[in-house]
């Protein structure tokens, strides 16, 4: 093979950046497991693990909601088709608008906790959305079915309210952390449920009829 016909040897200036980026990116995550193992011991590694196995039901969740309902995706259209306005608009709060407005500038650590705390919730309410989905429409056509089910949904449950609920670094953390939370929770809930009252008057846990209806028609071709 002459010069003219051998592949190039550099990787230029944009190809070397984006390399320095994940060398920085991917370092700094292992530094920061390494510090915790060291700071918590070996029992750091049994909490990723059961991190790993909630992971793995929200993942089975999700992916089951979203092939249940491919033309609607999204946490809020999961939950106004199986729990109601009230909990689709909670939720979405929840696990979107409370962490995007309350995360980047929260500096106060419980305040930071109860934004975390907020986010689990979310997932939580997303379980609860499958379950009652595959109660009402049990003879829809799904791709993807959570293996198990409804064992990861409930597993995922209180696993992750147990997370929620001794989220408190300390005991001198726990009034502080869920007083945040309440806060923060109480305001989105009161003004969620004047909004579906009052705005778009309907019943704060009254489910999405159409959504139901197209979710027991859809038939997908394999």
């Amino acid at each position: 093979m002459d010069k003219a016909s051998a592949p190039g040897r550099c990787i230029g200036f944009f190809s070397l950046f984006c390399i320095a980026i994940g060398v920085i990116v991917g370092q700094s995550t292992v530094v920061s497991l390494l510090q915790a193992t060291g700071i918590a011991g070996w029992g750091f590694l049994g909490a990723m693990a059961i991190a790993y196995v909630l992971m793995l039901c929200n993942s089975a969740t999700y992916a089951g909601l979203a092939l249940m309902m491919p033309r609607h995706g999204g946490l809020g259209a999961y939950c106004e088709a199986s729990l109601g306005h009230f909990p689709a608009i909670f939720a979405v709060f929840a696990g979107y608008i409370v962490p995007a407005v309350f995360g980047p500038v929260a500096r106060i650590l419980p305040l930071i906790l109860a934004t975390a705390g907020a986010w689990l919730i979310s997932y939580m309410i997303a379980h609860l959305a499958l379950i009652v989905l595959r109660l009402r429409a049990p003879d829809a056509s799904r791709p993807f079915r959570s293996p198990l089910f409804p064992i990861p949904q409930l597993v995922a449950i209180f696993g992750l309210g147990y997370v929620v609920a001794n989220s408190a670094p300390a005991p001198e953390f726990e009034a502080p952390v869920f007083a945040a939370l309440a806060m923060v929770l109480g305001l989105v809930a009161a003004i969620d449920a004047v909004w579906v009252k009052f705005f778009m008057k309907n019943g704060l846990f009254e489910a999405n009829p159409d959504l139901l209806r197209r979710i027991a028609r859809l038939r997908v071709l394999e």
